[in-house]
């Protein structure tokens, strides 16, 4: 039997088959062909490694700690989101006792600061003493030169005849020549004696010398 015999063989019993149009049911994509040799040299590239060898590594243990790993990973990505949020939080006043805290950890103990006294030259009470008798001394100053004028002012303001009479019943002439020689001259006298005229006192004296 030849080739022809049997398509007519065929067509006979699959006459629908027989009627379809004849084409070629196998495609490949555009460019196949002419890149079929590089790809047949990439594959051959890659059966030459060992299967046995790992293509990729990892650290050490990283299986074990890959859960623990993903669960920080998450943790820090919600600390983000609450970024505005204060994290860390300290009791009230904590900053303000920070430094005593410290301090008495450590074993510090605080020295108070001694102020240096200045120490006087002289005494209070020595200084209150010179005061005194200084005010005493001006004091009895003044006393006395205010008793001075108001003796003599008294005297310049008795009257002759209270003068001569006292004269004459408490001096005598041992006492006239002592007043003579103590005062001087006539005019030292009318000079302490204003009242009393010159001519007078002449009298006076002539009358109990």
């Amino acid at each position: 039997m030849d080739l022809n015999e049997m398509n007519e063989n065929w067509q006979k019993e699959a006459p629908l088959l027989a009627a379809m149009e004849k084409k070629n049911p196998f495609t490949v994509a555009d460019g196949y062909f002419p890149k079929m040799e590089e790809q047949l040299q990439q594959r051959i590239k890659i059966s030459e490694f060992d299967n046995n060898q790992p293509l990729f590594t990892v650290p050490e243990n990283y299986f074990e700690t890959l859960s623990e790993n993903i669960l920080s990973l998450t943790r820090l990505e919600q600390i983000e989101e609450t970024s505005d949020s204060k994290v860390f939080t300290v009791p009230e006043n904590y900053f303000l006792n920070l430094e005593e805290q410290i301090a008495k950890r450590l074993g510090i103990k605080e020295t108070a600061v001694v102020q240096p006294k200045i120490k006087p030259l002289f005494s209070s009470w020595l200084t209150y003493a010179a005061a005194a008798c200084i005010t005493a001394v001006i004091g009895f100053g003044i006393y006395f030169n205010t008793a001075n004028k108001d003796i003599e002012t008294q005297i310049a303001q008795l009257p002759s005849e209270e003068i001569d009479n006292y004269l004459q019943l408490y001096s005598d002439a041992g006492d006239a020549a002592m007043i003579v020689t103590t005062l001087g001259t006539d005019s030292e006298v009318s000079e302490l004696i204003p009242e009393v005229s010159e001519q007078e006192i002449k009298e006076y004296l002539e009358l109990n010398l």
